[in-house]
C-alpha cells in the first residue's frame, strides 16, 4: 500500500520513510504541504496519509479538510504528526477529518501500530466500497429485469 508522507524537516522526513519503507509501504513524500496537496490531485494517490502538523504552504489538518470537501465519500485515513501535544492540538485535528494524531518524538513501535490502523482501515473501507458497487450494480439488473417481466 502506498502511504503519503509529508514532512518539512529534511532529517524527519528522512526517518520516516526508512521505517515505512522497512515495514513494507511504498512511500511518497513531501517537503511541504502544497506538494503534498498536488500528490493527493493525482490519479492513484495514496490514501494513507501521514501529515505533519506544520509545514510551509499548506498545513496537515487544512489538508485533511479539503480532502473532506472535495471527495466525503473517498476513504482517507490521516495521521497528523506533529511537536503540539496539547489536548487541544489533538482535538483540533480530529475535528479537521484525521482519523489519528501522534506526537513527536513518537516511538517507532506505536507509530507502526498506528500506521497498521490505518492499513487495515483502508482494506474495510475499500472492500466496503466493493461490495456498496456490487450491491448497486445488481440492483440496476433487477430494477431491468422488473422492466421486462410484467408483474
Amino acid at each position: 500500500m502506498k502511504i503519503l508522507v509529508a514532512e518539512d524537516d529534511a532529517a524527519s522526513l528522512f526517518i520516516l520513510q526508512s521505517l515505512l519503507t522497512s515495514w513494507g509501504y511504498e512511500v511518497l513524500t513531501a517537503t511541504d504541504g502544497t506538494e503534498a496537496w498536488r500528490i493527493l490531485c493525482e490519479p492513484g494517490h495514496p490514501h494513507l496519509l501521514l501529515l505533519d502538523w506544520m509545514m510551509p504552504g499548506i498545513e496537515g489538518p487544512e489538508i485533511v479538510r479539503r480532502l473532506h470537501e472535495r471527495s466525503p465519500e473517498q476513504p482517507y485515513y490521516a495521521i497528523i504528526i506533529t511537536s503540539r501535544s496539547d489536548k487541544n492540538s489533538a482535538a483540533n485535528a480530529l475535528n479537521a477529518g484525521a482519523d489519528d494524531f501522534i506526537g513527536k518524538p513518537f516511538d517507532n513501535s506505536e507509530l507502526r501500530a498506528r500506521v497498521s490502523v490505518g492499513y487495515r482501515t483502508n482494506c474495510l473501507q475499500k472492500a466496503l466500497s466493493e461490495h456498496i458497487r456490487d450491491l448497486n450494480q445488481a440492483l440496476a439488473r433487477v430494477r431491468q429485469l422488473e422492466g421486462i417481466i410484467p408483474g
